[in-house]
């Protein structure tokens, strides 16, 4: 909600934004879905975005940023619900994205995902 009123100030104009929650309290994170759909919206032109440990956040969202915001260099999605195969179904959208970190600290993926990659 709040993210969604704010957007619209910046007119284009944002370049990088780090909206990092808590470490180790992903689930209570504030940032949704929704509100990674309103930075695709309202910031096509961006080119990093860092949601790590923003726990609700989903394939979805992410998906909505790379399809909308065509720019887009670098995501850091640490601590997010995305899983290898979101990864691969990302990488399949043409975009000109370079970096995206996404996974867990400590957590070391199975062969079988290394593999589905």
């Amino acid at each position: 909600c709040h993210l969604r009123s704010l957007l619209p100030c910046f007119h284009d104009q944002l370049r990088c934004l780090h909206l990092c929650g808590a470490y180790g309290d992903s689930i209570n994170s504030p940032l949704t879905d929704n509100g990674m759909k309103a930075i695709a919206e309202h910031c096509p032109n961006i080119l990093t975005v860092d949601v790590d440990y923003q726990g609700k956040v989903t394939l979805t969202g992410i998906l909505a940023l790379v399809k909308k915001c065509p720019n887009l260099l670098e995501i850091g999605a640490r601590h997010t619900n995305l899983t290898v195969e979101d990864v691969r179904d990302i990488l399949n959208v043409p975009n000109k994205l370079l970096i995206l970190a996404f996974g867990q600290i400590g957590r070391h993926p199975s062969n079988a995902e290394k593999n589905s990659l």
